[in-house]
C-alpha cells in the first residue's frame, strides 16, 4: 500500500531542521555546528537511498514476484516501476537518518573527549555497508536453498504455490532480511569503533 503521506513527512522534516539549523546559524555564524550535522545526516540519508535504490533493482531483477506478491505492488509486473523506486526510497530514507543520527551521538564531544572529523565518519559509514552486503548475500543463498522450510516459517506457502520460482522469490526475502540485520550490526560495531576512537 503506497503511503500517500510519506511526502508531506519528508517536507516538514526537512524544513524544521532548516529552521532549526538557521537559527544556530545566526548564534553562531564563525562554527554553525548544526549546519554541518544536519549536512551530514543528509548526506548519509541520500548515500543510503542510493544504496537502497540499487539494492532493490538488483533484487527486482532475482525476483520481481517479491515486490507483487509480498509488497503488493501491481505495477512490478511490468518491469522496475515508479512505485517499486518509491518503496526503495521511502524505506531507506528512514534507515538513513538512523545512521546518521547514531553516528552523530556517537561522535557527540564529551568534555574530555575529542570529535572525529566528518571526513572520517564518512569512511566508518563503509562498515554497516560490508555487513549488510555480506548478510544480504549469506542469507539470500540460505532462503534460496531451503526456500520450503523458510516459506512455511514465514507463512508464505500460499505465495511460493503461485511464483513461477519460489527458490527466487525466498532469495530476496532472504537477501531483504539479511541487509537490514546487517546493517543493524555493521552500525553497531561503527559506534563502537568511533566512541574508541575518541578517546
Amino acid at each position: 500500500m503506497e503511503d500517500r503521506t510519506f511526502i508531506y513527512r519528508l517536507i516538514l522534516g526537512i524544513s524544521a531542521l532548516f529552521i532549526l539549523a538557521l537559527i544556530d546559524y545566526k548564534k553562531n555564524p564563525a562554527n554553525p555546528t548544526r549546519i554541518k550535522e544536519y549536512a551530514f545526516l543528509f548526506s548519509v540519508a541520500i548515500l543510503v537511498m542510493a544504496y537502497g535504490l540499487l539494492h532493490d533493482f538488483i533484487t527486482y531483477s532475482i525476483s520481481k514476484e517479491y515486490f507483487i506478491f509480498a509488497k503488493g505492488i501491481d505495477s512490478a509486473k511490468s518491469g522496475f516501476s515508479l512505485d517499486v523506486i518509491k518503496l526503495a526510497l521511502m524505506a531507506t530514507w528512514t534507515a538513513g537518518l538512523i545512521v546518521g543520527v547514531t553516528f552523530l551521538f556517537a561522535n557527540n564531544p564529551g568534555s574530555q573527549k575529542k570529535q572525529l572529523k566528518y571526513g572520517l565518519l564518512f569512511k566508518l559509514l563503509s562498515i554497516p555497508l560490508v555487513f549488510s552486503v555480506t548478510f544480504a548475500a549469506i542469507f539470500g543463498i540460505i532462503y534460496s536453498a531451503n526456500w520450503q522450510f523458510f516459506a512455511k516459517s514465514g507463512h508464505f506457502d500460499d505465495i511460493t504455490l503461485i511464483c513461477s520460482s519460489p527458490g527466487n522469490f525466498m532469495a530476496v526475502w532472504g537477501i531483504h532480511t539479511g541487509s537490514y540485520l546487517g546493517a543493524l550490526l555493521g552500525l553497531i560495531v561503527a559506534v563502537i569503533i568511533i566512541i574508541k576512537l575518541k578517546h
